[in-house]
């Protein structure tokens, strides 16, 4: 399938990409579903492979939820692994039938697509443990190449998560600035003469002004916006407020464990995930008799003599996540369409409902992250937190349902304020 692509815009970590196959530490199926798309799976009908005819037969099946080519069948998983990896954890299907007879899905991942006006934009899940490491482990910022599509490339095209900036239809956000928004927003995440949280904090007052420039009918005056927040001197008016939220470790140690208690309970969350909140709570001495000034002591233990030290000097990390995370979302805006045409996540959502996933996004993982510090110690390092991230993000970057269910808990609680936010963060 072809697209009318002008142009391929990706972070520079891509080219350095590469699956390191039966070396890695994972499938890339485990505990999922795999969607097969239509044209595979009629390839799939059609194969006379000795071997895999039967296979295919058995285990590629229609959909009865199906709603458009793209999840048209899906592949039924033997003990959650995929039944056509050999003993080595090698795909029998291109080893026998050539890389063109794999599903879209197996094809692409863990690279992620949109597309915004005529650009194709590329990055990738770190879901995947190899991705996880070309994501996270750079310490320079990252960066963004653009080059011409000129159909050269091998690149297996399905429908896309697409966003315009110019369709009159789409007027529900100031689609039209999206691309110099999220510049700046990039920006004021890679700006490192503030602390980490500091800036997710200023990213907040941003998104609250814009979104309320945007209600009142002041989109004209978002590029004045922009430039208010682009001028280094001017974010200094932000470190009174700043100081108003100290950090506060273990301060909202009861609702974030209620969050991730929500995801355990909420749908299948693997082996891995379960460990690492395991790890998690034996850090804090999580027991009945154990009182909750324990545990949050524990826990501002394990921040203060492990996990602070090690991000001291590894604060690019957490910066590659959350810039990459704006950058594979399509933040602050999300996309106008989805790959499927009943996709949760395309739920209609505010500019500062999107702030708050952020938020929650970080909040947890920085809350699991400093369990994980407290419960190996000595033994904390960059192979332990990519593990963490990569099974976070399998878990709860890819649980939809569970990911509605959190906007649903701010909503109810009313808890969709910059200022709340602001206490999450320095949690």
């Amino acid at each position: 399938m072809t697209q009318n692509y002008k142009n391929i815009l990706r972070p520079e970590y891509l080219s350095k990409f590469a699956c390191i196959g039966s070396a890695c530490e994972q499938t890339c199926c485990d505990g999922w579903g795999v969607n097969i798309d239509r044209e595979t799976f009629i390839k799939y009908r059609a194969c006379e492979d000795a071997w895999l005819k039967p296979l295919f037969r058995e285990k590629v099946i229609r959909s009865e939820t199906a709603d458009c080519d793209e999840n048209y069948s899906v592949m039924i998983l033997s003990r959650n692994a995929c039944p056509f990896l050999d003993e080595s954890k090698l795909c029998e299907i291109q080893k026998r039938l050539g890389e063109d007879y794999l599903s879209r899905t197996c094809a692409i991942y863990p690279r992620n697509m949109n597309r915004v006006d005529d650009t194709l934009e590329i990055s990738l899940n770190i879901s995947c443990p190899e991705a996880a490491r070309s994501v996270l482990l750079n310490a320079g910022k990252m960066k963004f190449v653009q080059s011409r599509f000129d159909g050269t490339e091998k690149i297996r095209f399905g429908d896309v998560p697409a966003l315009s900036t110019t369709d009159p239809n789409q007027s529900n956000k100031p689609y039209q600035y999206f691309r110099e928004v999220r510049e700046l927003i990039i920006s004021l995440l890679q700006n490192r003469s503030y602390d980490i949280n500091d800036r997710l904090i200023i990213l907040g007052f941003f998104c609250d002004d814009l979104e309320r420039l945007f209600s009142r009918g002041k989109s004209s005056e978002i590029p004045i916006l922009i430039n208010r927040y682009s001028i280094e001197g001017n974010l200094k008016v932000f470190e009174k407020d700043l100081k108003m939220f100290p950090d506060d470790p273990g301060g909202m140690l009861k609702m974030i464990i209620s969050l991730i208690d929500l995801r355990i309970n909420s749908g299948i969350a693997d082996e891995n995930f379960h460990e690492c909140f395991n790890e998690f709570k034996t850090c804090l001495g999580c027991a009945p008799e154990t009182t909750e000034e324990e545990m949050r002591g524990n826990y501002y233990a394990a921040y203060l003599d492990f996990y602070k030290p090690f991000f001291a000097s590894n604060g690019h990390i957490l910066e590659n996540y959350l810039v990459n995370y704006v950058f594979k979302n399509l933040f602050p805006f999300g996309p106008q369409k989805g790959a499927y045409q009943k996709m949760i996540y395309m739920v209609p959502k505010s500019i500062f409902t999107e702030y708050t996933l952020l938020v929650f996004h970080y909040v947890l993982i920085k809350s699991l992250l400093i369990g994980c510090a407290g419960f190996h110690r000595q033994n904390f390092g960059p192979e332990r937190v990519v593990r963490l991230f990569h099974t976070f993000a399998k878990n709860v970057e890819h649980g939809l349902p569970y990911l509605m269910s959190v906007i649903d808990f701010f909503d109810r609680g009313d808890m969709k304020k910059w200022t709340f936010m602001a206490g999450m963060i320095k949690n």
